[in-house]
């Protein structure tokens, strides 16, 4: 594995109740990403995924160089939460790309983001039981780090309910500071989930 490399995966939500806080999002994910650029220590691929009734993954373990991801192209709110099939899909996209690299070419560390402001209304492919099996998984077997951040629910049940601890799970308040702060709470999650895979 390459110490100086790290995998950010960031699965966000872009169903209509985002629309409010479009703006905020885009310049929340954007600013996440230059954080992590500015280590001049360390490699990052992202893989980028929106989704609402459907997933779209916009990156995929692309090597990030530059800042801007996200935009207001990329990311229109609309649409229900399919958050399971999200969950599942991008996960299993990002498993089977990394299990096809030579070992001495994968990332130290994989730390997986997943954004809601709301709970699953509209997955049709996946259940929270095949959720929490895939979550499970990768920890088990390749030491993935995740982190579950959820608006207008109970984070923690939410996320315990797909097989994280309590500490990989957050609440958030999805107002536009709300997504403000986010952003600054999930910059250092992210940095102790790096020393987590890599321990």
């Amino acid at each position: 594995m390459r110490a100086d490399l790290t995998e950010l995966v960031l699965i966000v939500d872009r169903s209509g109740s985002m629309e409010n806080m479009r703006d905020e999002t885009i310049v929340m994910v954007n600013t996440v990403v230059a954080e992590q650029l500015a280590n001049g220590q360390e490699l990052l691929d992202l893989t980028l995924a929106v989704f609402d009734t459907h997933v779209d993954v916009i990156t995929n373990g692309m090597r990030a160089t530059g800042a801007v991801v996200l935009n207001t192209e990329n990311y229109k709110p609309n649409g229900y939460t399919a958050l399971h099939d999200a969950v599942a899909e991008v996960i299993t996209v990002v498993g089977r790309r990394l299990a096809a690299r030579a070992e001495e070419d994968r990332p130290s560390a994989v730390v997986v983001a997943i954004i809601t402001d709301g709970q699953e209304n509209a997955s049709t492919r996946h259940t929270l039981s095949d959720v929490r099996r895939i979550i499970e998984r990768q920890k088990e077997l390749y030491n993935w780090q995740f982190l579950f951040l959820g608006a207008n629910q109970d984070a923690w049940a939410t996320g315990q309910s797909m097989g994280l601890q309590v500490d990989d799970a957050k609440p958030w308040i999805a107002t536009k500071q709300g997504m403000a702060d986010l952003g600054a709470d999930l910059m250092k999650e992210i940095d102790v989930r790096k020393k987590r895979a890599r321990n």
